[in-house]
C-alpha cells in the first residue's frame, strides 16, 4: 500500500510540475495518476497544500533559480 501511495503521489507531482502553465483540475490529475478522484484528492489533502499552492511554490522556486 505504501508503495502504491508513493507512486500515485509521485505521478501527481510530476504531472503538476509538467503542467505549471496550464489550468490544473482534479480530473486531469485523476486521469494521469490512473486512480479514483476521491483517492487522489485525499492524497493531495495529506500534503496540507492545495494544487494551486503547490504549483505556485514550484513556479516561484523555478523563477528564483
Amino acid at each position: 500500500m505504501q508503495g502504491h501511495t508513493t507512486r500515485i503521489i509521485s505521478q501527481t507531482i510530476r504531472f503538476i510540475e509538467d503542467h505549471l502553465n496550464e489550468k490544473l483540475e482534479l480530473d486531469s490529475l485523476k486521469q494521469q495518476a490512473e486512480d479514483e478522484k476521491s483517492r487522489v484528492s485525499g492524497l493531495i489533502d495529506k500534503t496540507s497544500q492545495t494544487i494551486s499552492q503547490y504549483a505556485a511554490q514550484i513556479s516561484e522556486a523555478e523563477a528564483a533559480a
